[in-house]
């Protein structure tokens, strides 16, 4: 008599674990393969969280504290300049508040992007959190940055329009936890308004900012080197290297380098229309997103002691990462095929 052949164990059944943070969430691949390289939805709002704690944390330098035009109201006076109009009367009715309390100010603002930072890491306290984002997100955007300097003639995405704030406010609601997205779609798939609405701000942040080069402020000769050179102060040595190499190497053709950045921008914002150049316009958008946030936004002044935010850069990738399509890829195995390298093998007779 031949002897059994035994059988061997199916590998392929799922392991329950008891206390698994995303055990409730479904993250199989088309093959039945976990993707826990990717970023999820949780991830992104902890990147968020992190972001308001870094923001909280640099409003704690001893900069800050420095009474009149030579702290942080100085910024912010400066969003009162031009004509009165009903917009920068706002500002200055906020300003004339903040002067009478600067210290009183300066410790609310730490203590509000404090709790939305802890409330964003905390996952039982995300929704009220994402809320607060959008909320505080609107009084930074008018206050302390001017509507994101889109009141003056020389905004540009290269040095930070429109705003930080904003696109903090725009990721509330991209990461607005509506339902559990798919393995499959995009991260902002779950959120408020789905996968069009965020595609739709990133098409409308990217073509709106690309509109912007077109004022007569930034065609000017010497408009953008003056800009970059203006970043470089205070700056540590390397980064004020390249600050001042990059407004030596545009000083004088201006109105050629912004008619290049418009172009750039809106074809960037014009990809993600189409589902085929979607990854093209979301890599392209990092891409230069980096690259302003170093050249002309140097690091948000975060090294300089005087940066409130790390500004535009940053969310802006973490947008476009969740807008990322995640679709299977052509190499995974299918279930069926899987399945049959797990068959038992049969014993002879």
């Amino acid at each position: 008599m031949s002897a059994p052949v035994e059988t061997p164990e199916r590998r392929d059944a799922p392991q329950a674990v008891e206390g698994a943070p995303d055990a409730a969430e479904p993250s199989p691949d088309h093959g039945g393969r976990r993707r826990s390289w990717w970023p999820r939805r949780r991830h992104l709002q902890v990147a968020l969280g992190l972001l308001w704690l870094l923001d909280a944390g640099l409003q704690l330098q001893p900069y800050m504290f420095t009474r009149g035009s030579d702290g942080f109201l100085g910024p912010i006076s400066e969003n009162t300049m031009g004509a009165p109009n009903p917009a920068t009367d706002l500002v200055r009715q906020a300003l004339t508040v903040f002067v009478a309390h600067q210290v009183a100010v300066d410790w609310t603002i730490v203590a509000v992007q404090v709790a939305l930072g802890l409330g964003l890491v905390w996952r039982r306290s995300v929704r009220w959190a994402l809320a607060g984002t959008v909320v505080w997100s609107a009084g930074v955007w008018v206050v302390g940055e001017g509507y994101g300097q889109l009141l003056f003639p020389q905004a540009s995405m290269l040095t930070g329009a429109p705003g930080a704030a904003l696109v903090y406010a725009v990721l509330a609601v991209v990461l607005w936890p509506r339902r559990e997205p798919d393995p499959h779609e995009p991260i902002a798939a779950g959120g408020l308004g789905g996968d069009r609405l965020a595609r739709g701000a990133w098409v409308a942040l990217w073509c709106g900012t690309a509109l912007l080069e077109l004022e007569y402020g930034n065609h000017a000769p010497d408009a953008i080197g003056a800009q970059l050179h203006q970043v470089a102060v205070g700056q540590p040595g390397l980064l004020a290297a390249l600050e001042t190499g990059a407004s030596h190497l545009v000083a004088g053709r201006g109105e050629v380098v912004a008619a290049a950045l418009a172009v750039v921008q809106f074809l960037v914002g014009w990809w993600a229309l189409r589902g085929r150049t979607l990854r093209l316009s979301l890599a392209a958008g990092i891409v230069l997103s980096v690259t302003f946030w170093v050249v002309g936004q140097g690091l948000g002044d975060v090294l300089t002691g005087q940066g409130t935010d790390p500004n535009l850069g940053p969310p802006m990738v973490l947008l476009a990462v969740a807008l990322w399509p995640r679709a299977a890829r052509h190499g995974d195995l299918a279930p069926a095929t899987t399945a049959a390298v797990n068959e038992p093998v049969a014993s002879p007779r």
